[in-house]
């Protein structure tokens, strides 16, 4: 469909040299003759008679392209990319090279290469309704899914009958926190397309979303019903609710998947990370981590990060976010009637529960994770290795990048919120531009047993990014960073209003800590911020089930049951 047209430059360099009409009409000849044997299903003679009319002709652009959708299809991925290139430099005003391009550097996990590629393919065509498609899930990878909503919706205005357009639009709204939305394109897509898997379990992930266990657990089954290798709806389903039983018909199903025979090692990772989930679950504790550790290693072959290049980074930001930094900088009205509040820290340290009691106070927003922060950073610093920029940036330009953030808030939130929760906890990584940004903004740091935690990132398939979640030692490393850095940022004394929150705390006394984290926020306390669990809301995160539950304590010291497996992690 829409897409994909299988995602697309080398031949090695020739000896540059004049060719003359004859060889051009031969070329051509050729070029003919292959797409007629590609029609006939004889792709490898095919395949020859491109590289023919390429020796006839190299600069030959739908020649090169052609062949570049060959070694695509061999899984030749960078030749094929250097075919796409050449063609496109040949024939810069053929929209689907630069499509078929852009979707060769997705395939080779480069989504926001691709991006610029999408955009020429729009330049030359705006009503190609696969550049918006592919464009638009493209930008989803690259964290982006406002933008990636508008693009889903270019095509869909172009194409209103396709349910894989609605299903992704869908995908998108919510990513971008527009649940209602997103309902009304899912249960579009399963109406235009009943039999279509992705439509069933992107309408499974809104309900989840929105607290709507059973109905959740129902459109999943429905996508397995109609897919039963559908891998992702299998291992959402685990997220339904917590397993009491090993005999549990959802577990039975997710192994006989796994069982039926060899399967792509993406696919394997999600039944790896589901099973591993349900198996805690009934307290099969050594079958867990079997299953975690097999999908661990299958997903970390597949990511990348670099120990000691995100050290560098870290070490960088320390030197440059120097407490001068703030010293040189006139003084500034500090907010302290600010919107947002942030809420940071390592991943699965308790940032979602914090968020949810926050929530349900009727005068706090929590907006959920908001890549916007991270994205301000990607922006000012320009394609900068180092963070020297930092030391460069005008008052005005601060001030346009806060009121940009303010307004996306305020129209998230509407009027009534005097707070909104941004809750990504790798902005403890942009606490140094914060404190640029907001002066004496509020910011609530969530801390958790490393031990507990780290175990906790590791029992997690994120959906994107965290690189270094599937290995532990580089899970021990990340932490080691953000220690190092979290204390760096104490001792520059940031600008910011700062609340340190402990999980065992928190969940130790509930009432206590949330008085102070509401005290905190500067309002009154409210009686719902004790049932959090009961708020009717969209949560976003990958706690969504654990949110909605009353506080439990069988999180902490839950590493004991896993000690002698992951001695790594805590050594």
């Amino acid at each position: 469909m829409v897409g994909k047209s299988k995602r697309l430059g080398g031949l090695g360099r020739k000896q540059q040299r004049k060719v003359g009409p004859g060889a051009k009409r031969r070329a051509d000849e050729l070029f003919n003759r292959a797409r007629q044997l590609q029609l006939m299903g004889q792709a490898g003679q095919a395949k020859e008679a491109l590289l023919a009319c390429l020796q006839e002709n190299p600069a030959h652009a739908v020649g090169l392209h052609q062949l570049g959708l060959h070694l695509r299809a061999e899984g030749e991925l960078a030749q094929a990319v250097a075919l796409l290139e050449k063609a496109v430099a040949i024939d810069t005003d053929e929209p689907t090279a630069w499509n078929n391009l852009g979707n060769l550097l997705v395939d080779l996990g480069r989504p926001a290469d691709a991006l610029g590629k999408y955009r020429q393919a729009l330049k030359l065509d705006g009503r190609y309704v696969s550049a918006h498609y592919n464009l638009a899930k493209a930008l989803q990878q690259s964290g982006r899914p406002g933008q990636a909503v508008t693009h889903f919706e270019a095509a869909q205005a172009l194409l209103p009958g396709e349910a894989q357009i609605a299903a992704s639009l869908g995908a998108a709204l919510l990513e971008d926190g527009r649940s209602d939305a997103a309902l009304l394109q899912c249960e579009r897509a399963v109406t235009l397309a009943p039999q279509l898997a992705e439509g069933h379990n992107n309408l499974g992930l809104v309900r989840l979303a929105r607290g709507a266990f059973d109905a959740a657990a129902q459109s999943f089954r429905q996508a397995l019903d109609r897919d039963p290798d559908y891998a992702a709806a299998a291992a959402n389903l685990t997220r339904t609710r917590r397993f009491a039983d090993a005999s549990d018909p959802d577990i039975l199903r997710i192994e006989e998947l796994l069982a039926r025979g060899p399967v792509e090692p993406q696919v394997e990772v999600e039944l790896r990370f589901a099973l591993g989930k349900a198996y805690d679950d009934t307290n099969d504790f050594e079958r867990a981590i079997g299953h975690y550790l097999r999908g661990n290693t299958l997903k970390r072959q597949t990511v990348q990060f670099d120990r000691a290049r995100h050290r560098q980074q870290t070490v960088a930001r320390i030197q440059h976010y120097d407490a001068a930094l703030y010293r040189n900088r006139a003084a500034r009205e500090e907010c302290s009637e600010a919107l947002p509040v942030f809420i940071v820290g390592m991943p699965r340290s308790g940032t979602s529960l914090v968020e949810q009691i926050l929530a349900a106070h009727p005068a706090i927003f929590g907006a959920g994770e908001l890549p916007d922060i991270g994205l301000i950073e990607q922006e000012l610093a320009t394609g900068s290795m180092d963070f020297s920029w930092v030391e460069q940036l005008e008052q005005p330009v601060l001030d346009e990048q806060a009121a940009r953030y303010l307004r996306k808030l305020e129209a998230r939130a509407g009027a009534d919120a005097r707070r909104v929760v941004d809750k990504t906890p790798t902005n403890f990584l942009n606490l140094g531009l914060i404190a640029l940004l907001f002066p004496g903004a509020r910011v609530i740091h969530c801390r958790r047993d490393r031990r507990d935690c780290g175990l906790s990132i590791f029992f997690r398939h994120f959906t994107g990014g965290h690189g270094y979640a599937y290995d532990l030692g580089d899970i021990r490393a990340f932490h080691d960073d953000y220690v190092n850095l979290m204390a760096h940022w104490t001792n520059v004394a940031l600008p910011l209003q700062m609340l340190h929150v402990s999980y065992e705390e928190l969940v130790a006394d509930l009432e206590g800590q949330a008085r102070g984290i509401i005290e905190f926020c500067a309002l009154p306390w409210h009686s719902a911020c004790l049932n959090f669990h009961q708020v009717e809301r969209t949560v976003y995160t990958a706690s969504v089930w654990q949110v909605r539950q009353p506080v439990y304590q069988r999180s902490v010291g839950r590493w004991k049951h896993y000690a002698a497996y992951l001695d790594t992690l805590w050594a």
